[in-house]
């Protein structure tokens, strides 16, 4: 890891990425990211993936009601059913 920049968490607890970061990416201001704590105890950001509220996959998806939420074909058959 190489450091990009510095920067302080404000009163809120925010930290701005650098635009470089957003930039490469394809960090927009609606982009989901997964805050976690790795087994060296070090903070890691992952852009959040879209997935099937119900079984978790990936792939096949179609948004749901909600603006985030969504749902693969295969449970969408089955709540159908």
């Amino acid at each position: 890891m190489y450091l990009i920049a510095t920067r302080k968490v404000d009163e809120l607890g925010r930290i701005v990425l650098p635009m470089e970061l957003r930039k490469r990416y394809q960090m927009g201001p609606d982009t989901a990211v997964n805050i976690g704590v790795n087994s060296s105890g070090q903070i890691v950001l992952q852009r959040s993936n879209p997935y099937c509220r119900i079984c978790g996959k990936e792939d096949d998806l179609m948004k749901f009601k909600e603006k985030d939420a969504y749902i693969c074909a295969c449970c969408a058959r089955e709540i159908v059913i």
